[in-house]
């Protein structure tokens, strides 16, 4: 009798072990997801062209070298690229290395090239400059990035860019047809009549992403 009260007991005391409740661990594990950023990289559309970082873009540059005259010169950059036009210049380095890049296409040879920078309008009847029609603000880039004024304006003040005495409308002449060229001679600006012949333009356009 007493062997049967123990294996009952112990039979008691088992089911109860396999009924304590236990704590389930989950074991998933979670990968963490990282989003990636791509830069986008911009570029010039061949080696021929010369690029700029000018802050919150880049511009693209090429010297054409061709016996033009000066209003001509929006059709020609055109041929170079449908995006391109005559050039303005946002800082004195790239006039100088445009400059370099124009003497070591034309094999040293000296050339006038005209840029992206025409006559304001109001100062087209002025013969030189007066007191509305400055050496600061007779001129204003065209290429539509530039932001002439503020570097156009240093440029003409300091005289390093822009020949003594200019703008002078080609001489003194009173003409409506007003561009800046820029001489490889010196890299100095200069004002001149559209309907003149010059060695070529100065062409930009703004570079791609890639």
């Amino acid at each position: 009798m007493s062997y049967i009260f123990l294996v009952t007991l112990i039979g008691i005391q088992k089911l109860s072990e396999s009924c304590i409740p236990t704590q389930q661990i989950d074991v998933t594990t979670t990968t963490p997801t990282t989003t990636t950023t791509t830069t986008p990289l911009y570029e010039c559309v061949d080696s021929t062209w010369t690029k700029f970082d000018r802050g919150t873009y880049f511009w693209c540059m090429k010297i054409f070298i061709e016996g033009i005259l000066a209003q001509e010169a929006v059709m020609y950059c055109a041929m170079l690229n449908s995006a391109a036009v005559p050039s303005g210049f946002q800082n004195s380095g790239e006039v100088t290395t445009m400059m370099n890049v124009a003497r070591g296409t034309t094999g040293g040879t000296n050339a006038r090239l005209t840029i992206g920078a025409y006559r304001r309008a109001a100062c087209e009847g002025v013969i030189g400059v007066d007191a509305s029609c400055t050496q600061l603000n007779s001129f204003y880039w065209t290429d539509g990035y530039t932001s002439g004024t503020t570097q156009h304006v240093k440029q003409q003040s300091t005289h390093k860019f822009l020949i003594s005495g200019s703008p002078d409308n080609s001489g003194g002449a009173s003409i409506p047809q007003m561009y800046m060229i820029v001489d490889s001679t010196d890299d100095k600006m200069d004002d001149a009549y559209g309907g003149d012949y010059y060695e070529g333009a100065v062409c930009g356009m703004l570079a791609m992403a890639v």
